[in-house]
């Protein structure tokens, strides 16, 4: 498994002792409590330029877990690996612990076809409809693809 993998299935607790953690009191609506705390969260990967942050929560702790779960996806979305494999199961929730390893194993999939949903598709054993309904159910998923098919030149989906 790579370093990346590894990474990406790592509890919270172990996974941000490769991270460092900024916290800031967030701006905007919210009241007292939101003006008052410093509960907004900022996690960046040591060694990286990769960072997320979330203010959305009143609780620092709830708003550490969101960015931790946002940095999961930007690191599934923006590290590839030599020798991609597909995803070990095609269906995965959202809200699965998971999630972001397969959504990494998936853009492994698509980066190494050049974003080519049908090839990708084959490659994942599943009909190329099926791929892009998985993409489109994660907006920041679709959003990724589709910029890298417009990168390469390919056409506009339709979902």
């Amino acid at each position: 498994m790579t370093e990346r993998n590894t990474l990406l299935i790592l509890p919270e607790a172990d996974f941000l002792r490769h991270c460092t953690l900024e916290f800031f009191k967030a701006s905007g609506a919210g009241g007292q409590h939101r003006n008052k705390t410093s509960s907004a969260v900022r996690v960046l990967l040591n060694g990286t330029d990769l960072r997320a942050e979330d203010c959305t929560e009143r609780s620092q702790h709830r708003n550490r877990s969101n960015a931790v779960r946002k940095l999961k996806l930007s690191i599934a979305l923006n590290m590839r690996v030599e020798t991609p494999s597909p995803p070990e199961r095609i269906e995965c929730s959202m809200e699965a612990e998971d999630y972001p390893l397969f959504a990494a194993q998936l853009f492994d999939i698509l980066h190494s076809c050049g974003f080519d949903h049908k090839r990708s598709a084959e490659l994942c054993g599943i009909s190329s409809s099926k791929l892009l309904k998985k993409l489109f159910r994660d907006p920041l998923l679709y959003q990724e693809f589709c910029k890298q098919r417009a990168a390469r030149g390919l056409p506009k989906l339709n979902p």
